[in-house]
């Protein structure tokens, strides 16, 4: 429907092109309008179906009937608000894809009636951002390792208690939990080792802007940065004592393209 008000408004300025239509600016901006906020009731309703995933419970048999208190949350509720919350005042990590690099920030606040997070960037700016349906460019500050693990691997200390008690409502279906093996892990993290130093050692060789626009957009130091995060990960989990000198060579790749790219964002 929307699209064919869109086809006949355009077919109407074509008969009349060269003539003054009244208010041809409102009613242009109006079909803007209606698109962008049918388009962020779509992009809502997707993230409260995430969120859902995040927050599933399984509530447990009662031996008697009880009568509910008045105005007290149910397990639902009660876990999404704990959820949000446990994530205030963690250090995070933004991807921007526009620049091709993360911005280091703090979760400032939650907001449990739009369900976002406040993020202050140390730069000076700030943003409410979905954690939920961004997670995959969002690395949190794992206050026991000292580290940054990606979202979907973190659980805060707070959510961790709180679901110790109450085992019977934790998520079915968390996305916490790593699923990726060993072997994934480690082989992500040679495939954009290889990939970024290409892309790399062709700017340098070529010195043209395509080859940094592809380097840019390619997104490479989100992935080289979740894939050694990963690997990080894993190592501490199985207590492993292998030499660290593969992640010393991923780091110190990271940091050369993470210095090339910011030295050309004027570009």
């Amino acid at each position: 429907k929307q699209l064919s008000w869109n086809m006949a408004a355009v077919e109407i300025q074509r008969i009349v092109r060269g003539k003054n239509v009244q208010k041809w600016g409102d009613m242009k901006m109006d079909a803007i309008s209606q698109y962008v906020h049918k388009k962020a009731d779509f992009e809502h309703a997707e993230s409260l179906i995430i969120r859902r995933g995040y927050t599933r419970s399984i509530e447990p048999p009662r031996e008697m009937d009880e009568t509910p208190l008045k105005n007290t949350p149910d397990d639902d509720e009660l876990l999404k608000y704990v959820f949000g919350q446990s994530f205030v005042k963690l250090r995070c990590l933004i991807f921007w894809h526009e620049i091709g690099l993360y911005k280091a920030g703090l979760i400032r606040r939650y907001n449990d009636r739009m369900q976002l997070w406040q993020i202050d960037y140390d730069e000076d700016d700030s943003e409410w951002l979905d954690l939920v349906r961004d997670h995959d460019r969002v690395m949190i500050m794992d206050e026991s390792a000292g580290d940054w693990i990606p979202c979907n691997y973190c659980r805060p200390l707070p959510m961790t208690r709180y679901l110790e008690k109450r085992k019977t409502i934790e998520p079915s279906n968390s996305t916490w939990a790593p699923q990726d093996s060993r072997e994934k892990i480690s082989s992500e993290s040679w495939y954009f080792s290889y990939l970024t130093r290409g892309l790399l050692d062709e700017c340098y060789h070529t010195q043209s802007l395509e080859a940094l626009h592809k380097l840019r957009n390619a997104h490479l130091v989100k992935s080289l940065t979740v894939s050694i995060a990963k690997v990080k990960y894993m190592q501490r989990g199985e207590a492993c004592n292998e030499p660290l000198s593969e992640i010393e060579q991923f780091e110190s790749l990271l940091s050369e393209v993470e210095e090339f790219i910011s030295m050309n964002l004027a570009e």
